[in-house]
């Protein structure tokens, strides 16, 4: 049976002062970078695809290795449903 552990990892973190108040600046984030495709994402998994397959999607939406997996404020994007997906496994 699996066994869980903790591992501890050290996190950097910058403050970059930007134009604007914050709010604004998460907006122009999420203009700017893709939305992840949860349902691709699920077809994947559900499929047994490979991980391959996988980092070819991601790949393909997000050429510069962002994406944008959950929003601010009105229409929310929700990041279970490719969550459970993954924890549901290909036969879920």
């Amino acid at each position: 049976m699996p066994r869980t552990r903790s591992v501890d990892h050290g996190v950097t973190g910058f403050d970059v002062t930007l134009p604007g108040t914050f709010e604004e600046a998460v907006r122009r984030h999420e203009s700017l970078v893709p939305d992840h495709r949860a349902a691709e994402v699920r077809a994947i998994v559900r499929s047994g695809g490979s991980w391959e397959s996988a980092l070819a999607l991601a790949e393909g939406n997000a050429p510069h290795g962002s994406m944008t997996f959950w929003k601010s404020g009105n229409g929310a994007h929700d990041p279970r449903p490719g969550l459970d997906a993954v924890r549901e496994g290909p036969h879920g």
